[in-house]
């Protein structure tokens, strides 16, 4: 696979994946947005029935019919209010699985971006390797073809060989050529973690 057709399909996946997320993000929107709406309609009821509540008691030494209703009211009352704190834990429950769905957007964001980068630098790395080999004299040995790509590749900032060595000093012990290590070796443990 050319590294256009893998740059492009990575690119694919990750914005396949972004879409998915998206549309789960705004179905949980709206799901939120529905139950803060019921939410406050039972907080709106709750309060009306405290005033409903106070007028009758204030009613109830005058006529005791009204002991009884309050007494169904309050009940009403705790029934509702229970449903409201159901409500509640529900809706914090969906905020924090939005914020967690943020995060891993987000951290999938940037994973997108690194390997974007990292796959510009290497097309970087690639071209330059291109133009030194192709621009270098036919009877120049592999060792002074090798210092002069490393020395274009350090004047292009793309690669530094006394950072890498210091980096990893067994390179250096070892007698190898750091940039050489860097594409045989380095990149790979670098990006497996093993470095």
């Amino acid at each position: 696979m050319s590294d256009m057709a893998f740059r492009q399909a990575l690119a694919g996946e990750s914005s396949a994946a972004l879409v998915r997320a998206e549309a789960s993000s705004d179905a949980l929107r709206r799901e939120l947005t529905a139950e803060r709406i019921q939410r406050e309609f039972l907080e709106a009821k709750v309060q009306r029935q405290r005033t409903a509540i106070e007028n009758l008691r204030e009613e109830a030494d005058a006529i005791p019919l009204l002991k009884s209703k309050i007494h169904d009211l309050e009940e009403a009352l705790c029934a509702i209010q229970e449903k409201l704190s159901e409500a509640n834990a529900e809706l914090t429950a969906r905020y924090r699985e939005l914020a967690g769905m943020t995060k891993a957007l987000l951290s999938e964001e940037e994973d997108h971006e690194e390997q974007r980068r990292e796959a510009q630098k290497l097309l970087q790395i690639v071209r330059a390797i291109l133009l030194e080999i192709y621009g270098a004299p036919a009877v120049m040995s592999r060792g002074w073809l090798a210092r002069r790509l490393t020395r274009r590749l350090e004047r292009e900032r793309l690669f530094d060989s006394a950072s890498y060595a210091a980096r990893f000093p067994d390179v250096a012990a070892g007698g190898q050529e750091p940039f050489r290590h860097y594409i045989f070796h380095g990149l790979e443990e670098i990006q497996a973690g093993t470095r």
